[in-house]
């Protein structure tokens, strides 16, 4: 069964995997969910099988252009003007580049994506045509109690959609003029990027994560390519160079000098971390701060947490010497972009566990977006619990390719949301599966095993513009 990456705080130990109430009552679950919008859509997406699956290719030839793809944001009704206002030098900058194919909405608190769609006219399983009203690229303004995961998740089927949210305005301005001074060339990073990934003693976990992907990745191997080697002759000699922190060296003080950008060259341009995520009781103080953090290879399980061992936005907020402006983080870990109100994964309960007063970011990729010294582009991370499917098959196979081809397409100058229609790819193929296996005879624990791969898949999200990308004239 599918294994978690997240420690309890009070504990120490590993987060709790699926519980065999769920598997039981797992069938009858799928059985009744039927053919809904959300899975003809997935199903229709996966038999289209082009490399842009998300754009129509009659209208849209290049998906990093804007002024084909257009670029839109969608405003909850919470939204208050000062937070528009604190946003305006970015959204000036995309009107310009996306021309007639830039478009605001406004979207009522916990609408349905369906029917959003549905009033504004666009086939949700078809490739997205931006000049039917709807953008390529999305960015929802809004917290997730406002507009749901599930509504980004659904959009994002097809179209390529970020989400921005702070606790307060001034934050919203850091990051808009951070990635305007980015686009402007006013800050550079290091053609280099860092594999980051811890490995506790005697932790399936992340053991697993350092045998299947660290290791290999950051090595390279006949069937993918190394971290930083990017695919196809035009980019040959022109491989972004690669720091690995793995095990031992995943150190506090070795994220910190990352962080800082004190390594050889500058400060990387893209950090992919893989660990496990810290889970608080909803009724700690740290809950809201914390839950989240990047557990590192300073703790030892099976003993309570303490600060010293995991990297939170504090230490990020506090330290003086911080140079993330211009970063994209990938963060695998649970709960490493935010979490839902109801467990994602219930038990027996006819009711979800409650693991949340409401649905939240995380606060971690806030810091690291709205930092006083100059934002990061984007945080892509998991919403709820990561487990080891995001990797490894049933049969323990490395299963690399997705994480490969987002990072390299990132690499090679496209925008965030472009890249992570692997993803959504990897997930219109599992829910296709999982549709067949749902009329067929195989036992309940298979089918639930392939259902956490489904929504493991669908859980990663784009927090800040969907539309960032590295420079593509450095390449």
């Amino acid at each position: 069964m599918p294994i978690p990456f997240g420690f309890r705080s009070e504990t120490g130990d590993p987060l709790d995997g699926i519980a065999e109430g769920a598997i039981r009552r797992f069938r009858n679950r799928e059985e009744l969910s039927g053919d809904s919008p959300e899975v003809v859509s997935l199903y229709e997406k996966c038999q289209r099988e082009k490399d842009h699956l998300g754009v129509d290719e009659g209208e849209v030839e290049d998906p990093n252009n804007l002024a084909e793809a257009g670029w839109g944001v969608i405003f909850s009704e919470s939204v208050t003007s000062e937070i528009k206002d604190a946003l305006q030098p970015l959204l000036k900058r995309r009107e310009q580049e996306a021309g007639p194919l830039y478009k605001t909405f406004e979207v009522p608190d916990q609408q349905d994506v369906y029917q959003w769609l549905k009033a504004l006219g666009p086939d949700p399983n078809r490739p997205v045509n931006p000049r039917l009203g709807i953008p390529y690229y999305l960015l929802i303004v809004a917290p997730p109690e406002d507009i749901s995961f599930e509504f980004q998740y659904r959009l994002d089927v097809v179209w390529a959609v970020g989400r921005l949210w702070f606790p307060s305005a001034a934050e919203f301005r850091v990051y808009a003029e951070s990635v305007l001074d980015f686009e402007a060339k006013k800050v550079k990073r290091s053609r280099s990027a860092v594999l980051f990934a811890p490995e506790h003693s005697k932790d399936r976990a992340t053991i697993l994560f350092n045998s299947a992907v660290a290791i290999p990745w950051g090595q390279g191997t006949p069937d993918n390519r190394r971290l930083g080697d990017l695919p196809g002759k035009r980019f040959e000699g022109r491989s972004y160079s690669l720091h690995r922190f793995l095990g031992p060296a995943a150190t506090k003080q070795n994220l910190q000098n990352i962080w800082a950008g004190v390594l050889e060259g500058g400060p990387p341009s893209l950090l992919f971390s893989g660990g496990h995520g810290m889970a608080f009781l909803s009724d700690n103080s740290a809950f809201e701060t914390t839950q989240g953090a990047m557990v590192c290879q300073d703790f030892q399980p099976g003993h309570p947490v303490n600060p010293d061992y995991y990297y939170s936005a504090r230490d990020l907020t506090e330290s003086k010497n911080t140079r993330v402006h211009g970063l994209i983080h990938f963060f695998f870990a649970c709960y490493g972009g935010g979490w839902p109100e109801f467990d994602d994964f219930a038990g027996e309960e006819d009711t979800p566990s409650r693991i949340s007063p409401k649905p939240m970011l995380s606060r971690l990729p806030q810091a690291l977006l709205s930092h006083a010294n100059g934002g990061a582009l984007a945080v892509i991370a998991h919403v709820e619990r990561a487990w080891a499917a995001s990797f490894s098959s049933r049969s323990r196979n490395s299963q690399l390719q997705t994480f490969s081809s987002a990072t390299a397409s990132i690499l090679k100058g496209d925008r965030v949301g472009q890249a992570m229609d692997k993803f959504n790819s990897r997930w219109a193929l599992l829910d296709s599966e999982l549709r067949e296996l749902s009329l067929s005879s195989v036992n309940a624990a298979k089918l639930c095993s392939h259902w956490v791969d489904r929504n493991d898949a669908r859980n990663y999200i784009v927090i800040g513009d969907p539309a960032v990308r590295l420079p593509e004239e450095d390449l």
